[in-house]
Parts: structure tokens; C-alpha cells; sequence
């Protein structure tokens, strides 16, 4: 019994193991794809560019960015990650650091030249709860001329509150679900048997949820500190790959308005001129 314990644990390793490497390949094919060529119309992706990911996970975001021979840094607060991310990182680039840090209370950088070109922030501003000084804190890593990437799932989106992370087949594929109040909400993840963690991280992202106008009011706040001249541009960007299409057939939704359903990405670009 107990060796057949062993291989049990062994086979959930290796399932796990497996699901992690599918999530980093996913995330580098959609920044090879889409935020690179993106950026790219707003500053020059070169081997000096230094790029920053806060709330980086397991890295695959940069991956393409240090293909480009840029230097990469990420920074995220699961030491599990980072290890997961130099693990990574270590048959791909030499141009990498990871560093696990509460990024409130990493040091600011000294000069300009040890500034970043480009920051990302991929699904880490809907968990953020005090989202300006968080902003102010990051403003102060960019270079004078630095771009500012955030993508996130917009509140009112049909997984804007990331319940695709349910082990519930029901709830992970429900969209919407979010918006319920908070009672039938914690009573409907409770009934489909979610664990406590998952139901507090779910309750935790509902409380500091980030609809796309509260996105809008904070980037403009954040922009209007002591430097002269800013210009905000702000555009979408969709993913070809639509998110549990079946779910939404079943619903009687049709292709062109499942259109409007898809995550939502904005592009802050700031360009300070002296």
C-alpha cells in the first residue's frame, strides 16, 4: 500500500509538473505573439532594453523579451515560483534574474541607467487592494521615456474574477458568477466543495477588483506627479483564442457578441519629456 502511495504522489507530481510547464508555454506564446509586436509601435525592444515583470510567476512572459537578448528581471512574492522560474530560465537565458521580494518593499533604483524600459504587469493589478501607492512605487523603477504594459481581466468581463481557478468544473466554467452578491457567491463556491483558500483568494480578488474605469482614474492619477508632459494612450487588445466558447454556446451567445467578452488588455504608454 504504501508503495503504491508513492507512485500515486509521483503521478500527481508529474501532472503538476506538467500543467505548470503548459501554463509558461501558453504565456510565452501569447507575449511572443501579441505584446511584443504591440510594444514594439511604442518603444524599441533592443539587447539594452531592460524589461521588468512584477508578480512575474513562473516567467513565461519574458521568455520572448530575452530571446530578443533584452535583460529581464522578475519579481514576484511565491518563493515557489521564482525557484520555478530560474529553473526555467536556465536553458534559455542567461540575461535573467528572478528575485522573490514584496515588491512594495523592493529598493527603488539609484540612477536611470538601472531603470526599465518596459514594466509589465500581467493579472496582478486586480489583486492589488491600495492599487496608488502601489502605482506611484512602480512609476519610480521607469526610465524618463519607459512603457508601462498592464493586462487584466476587467471586472465586468465573464472571468473577471478568475473563477476558472475552481477545481469545480461547474463554477470554473460559469461565467458571470462573480458578480453575485457576496453571500450566494462564498455559498456557491462552498456547495461546489472549493477549498478555504481558494474561496478567500476568489473573496479577495472580488474585494479589490479593477473594472476598466477604475483603471482609467488611477493611470491618470499616477501620471500627474512632478514631471511636465505626459501622454496617456490606452487601446485593447484580444486574444484569438476565446475563453470556454461552449460554455457561452449553451448560453445563446453568439460568436460576434462572445466577441466583446474577451479579457480586455490596456497599453499605459507614458513618454515624459524633459
Amino acid at each position: 500500500l504504501r508503495k503504491l502511495d508513492t507512485e500515486k504522489s509521483k503521478i500527481r507530481y508529474m501532472q503538476k509538473d506538467i500543467r505548470q510547464k503548459d501554463v509558461f508555454r501558453e504565456l510565452e506564446i501569447t507575449s511572443k505573439e501579441f505584446y511584443i509586436s504591440y510594444l514594439s509601435d511604442f518603444t524599441k525592444l533592443t539587447p539594452k532594453s531592460r524589461i521588468l515583470e512584477v508578480g512575474c510567476g513562473e516567467g513565461g512572459n519574458l521568455v520572448p523579451f530575452a530571446q530578443l537578448g533584452c535583460k529581464v528581471t522578475g519579481i514576484d512574492i511565491a518563493e515557489c515560483r521564482i525557484k520555478e522560474a530560474k529553473a526555467y530560465f536556465s536553458e534559455i537565458s542567461n540575461h535573467a534574474t528572478f528575485v522573490c521580494s514584496d515588491f512594495m518593499q523592493y529598493p527603488v533604483p539609484c540612477n536611470e541607467e538601472d531603470k526599465y524600459d518596459v514594466i509589465l504587469l500581467h493579472d496582478v493589478i486586480e489583486h492589488v487592494p491600495t492599487k496608488e501607492p502601489f502605482l506611484a512605487h512602480l512609476r519610480k523603477f521607469m526610465k524618463t521615456k519607459g512603457v508601462l504594459f498592464v493586462g487584466f481581466p476587467a471586472w465586468q468581463m465573464p472571468f473577471g474574477g478568475h473563477q476558472q481557478i475552481c477545481r469545480s468544473k461547474l463554477c470554473s466554467h460559469l461565467p458571470f458568477i462573480h458578480l453575485l452578491p457576496n453571500p450566494l457567491y462564498r455559498l456557491l463556491l462552498k456547495t461546489c466543495n472549493e477549498k478555504k483558500g481558494t474561496m478567500n483568494e476568489l473573496m479577495s480578488i472580488k474585494e479589490c477588483r479593477t473594472s476598466i474605469e477604475l483603471f482609467e482614474r488611477l493611470i491618470t492619477n499616477a501620471a500627474s506627479g512632478n514631471r511636465p508632459k505626459t501622454l496617456v494612450h490606452q487601446s485593447s487588445l484580444q486574444a484569438e483564442v476565446p475563453l470556454y466558447p461552449t460554455t457561452l454556446a449553451t448560453l445563446g451567445l453568439e460568436d460576434e457578441v462572445y466577441q466583446k467578452f474577451l479579457h480586455h488588455f490596456m497599453l499605459v504608454y507614458i513618454d515624459h519629456k524633459p
